[in-house]
């Protein structure tokens, strides 16, 4: 089959080269070079117990006090809120109790795999030194700060996500350069850290070219069904197999947005 995958980025370069060793046709688009959006300098994490998503029942309590504190991660320009407000109305309403157990349980058997499934592909391009198999560490400066993680821990633990709670002076014997505010610590030490995310998908692309992989660099303009797959009409004309052409056809494709 001929597989295109949009996105190039540390998840479209995972599925490309995990589908190209499945021995499908792949072709790969991105506007940008490869891994130099947002997969360029994330935290790096391979969290495995990120099982709880974003929305949780906490979020009816906690948006309006993150709305109007001045220190918070949450902006809203007041002119947008009639655009965003549908959205933003679905996004509270998946933070229901029973949406977040059925979101968490389709979760649980990505991320828990995520760790294994790199491993073999950091195997396969010798990406070994960039990868560290050292765990995930959250850290609260009060006490209150870490109850608020209590439902987080109950969706963990009911899905056996391995998980440590450590007090201020086990957390100084695992990070001893962190400063002594902390007073507790989340530990999840199945998980593992990037040191370079962006050389991580460089690494992998440059496996998926050497095995004949192509990469095609255009904006996905539109996508249309037919008989039999999808055609994706691309910015311009491009070059691939020998042959210029105006659109693709493909039997699949791969959402790899980042």
């Amino acid at each position: 089959m001929r597989v295109v995958v949009i996105g190039a980025g540390i998840v479209g370069a995972s599925c490309a080269l995990h589908l190209q060793r499945s021995g499908q046709s792949i072709t790969l688009i991105d506007p940008r070079a490869p891994g130099t959006a947002t997969s360029f300098g994330n935290a790096g994490g391979i969290v495995t117990g990120a099982v709880t998503p974003n929305s949780t029942p906490a979020l009816w309590r906690d948006i309006p006090r993150m709305l109007f504190d001045r220190d918070s991660a949450v902006r809203v320009r007041w002119s947008y809120l009639p655009q965003i407000a549908p959205w933003l109305l679905r996004f509270l309403l998946a933070g229901r109790h029973s949406r977040v157990q059925a979101i968490a349980d389709a979760l649980h058997p990505l991320v828990t795999r995520a760790y294994e499934a790199h491993r073999e592909l950091i195997s396969l391009t010798r990406a070994d030194v960039l990868v560290r198999p050292v765990g995930w560490l959250k850290v609260f400066e009060t006490e209150a700060g870490f109850a608020h993680t209590q439902f987080e821990r109950d969706v963990m633990g009911a899905r056996g996500v391995r998980y440590d709670v450590l007090s201020a002076d086990e957390i100084r014997q695992l990070e001893p350069s962190l400063a002594r505010r902390y007073v507790k610590g989340l530990f999840q030490p199945d998980s593992a850290f990037v040191a370079s995310p962006h050389q991580l998908v460089q690494a992998y692309v440059g496996q998926y070219r050497q095995l004949g992989g192509s990469i095609v660099q255009e904006r996905v303009r539109g996508v249309q069904p037919i008989e039999g797959g999808v055609r994706l009409t691309l910015d311009s004309t491009f070059e691939i197999e020998n042959e210029t052409r105006p659109a693709l056809v493909a039997e699949i494709i791969v959402l790899a947005l980042e």
